[in-house]
């Protein structure tokens, strides 16, 4: 099989790559947060807990306070390195995490489209979801121009065995932190529900798209523009 991709049984997952970018951005914030506490020790450490009136003195609480917003901070720029975004597929269903935060277990049967688009702000996987059951159907504005199957919008019945679709399997805000980033750069791709960078998985990006579509059913549409 191509770098871009492993395969293990039924299930096709994207290989990450090594974050580099992640990771620069996580030793900035820990040599700047180490930079700032060493500061607030310095011009406050030696602050009395008291004033002179016996009242608390706010500026005794300062050091504690900055290691308390440093070490958030840290934490904060680690969640992406420790926590890779993820893609992957079985014949029932798509899986994908866009960052750090959750991963969305997606049947096939509620995916409309799939899309690789090269943008100015990098490479994207593009991923398009059906209206869910009691929508009105209607398709969302701004897509690619490319005709979605199904014609009404409907989605096709899962097959034996898959989750029922729920709108808590839908993407949420923090979700589509990833294709706002992707609209900005490539103004089609609002009208999709979810985008991954690309850079985040080793391999060539038309290998990984084409091994991907390799599970996807004939009812999806893919296009690939990389």
């Amino acid at each position: 099989m191509g770098t871009g991709h492993m395969v293990a049984g039924e299930r096709i997952e994207w290989r990450r790559s090594f974050p580099r970018h992640q990771v620069r951005v996580l030793g900035g914030c820990a040599a700047g947060g180490a930079l700032v506490v060493a500061a607030a020790w310095m011009f406050f450490g030696a602050e009395p807990a008291r004033l002179n009136t016996g009242a608390a003195n706010p500026l005794a609480v300062v050091p504690q306070w900055t290691l308390g917003a440093a070490a958030a901070v840290v934490l904060a720029a680690a969640a992406p390195v420790l926590r890779r975004p993820m893609v992957a597929a079985s014949e029932g269903t798509l899986f994908v995490r866009p960052g750090a935060y959750r991963t969305l277990e997606l049947p096939w049967a509620t995916v409309a489209g799939l899309a690789g688009v090269a943008t100015r702000g990098g490479e994207f996987l593009l991923i398009r979801l059906r209206p869910p059951p009691g929508g009105d159907g209607a398709a969302r504005p701004g897509g690619d121009g490319a005709a979605r199957p199904g014609g009404d919008g409907a989605a096709p019945p899962a097959g034996a065995g898959e989750p029922a679709r729920t709108r808590a399997g839908r993407p949420g805000f923090f979700d589509r932190t990833v294709l706002r980033s992707a609209a900005r750069s490539y103004p089609a791709a609002a009208g999709y529900d979810l985008a991954v960078r690309l850079r985040d998985f080793a391999g060539a990006p038309a290998a990984k798209m084409t091994a991907l579509a390799a599970y996807a059913p004939e009812a999806v549409d893919i296009t690939c523009r990389l």
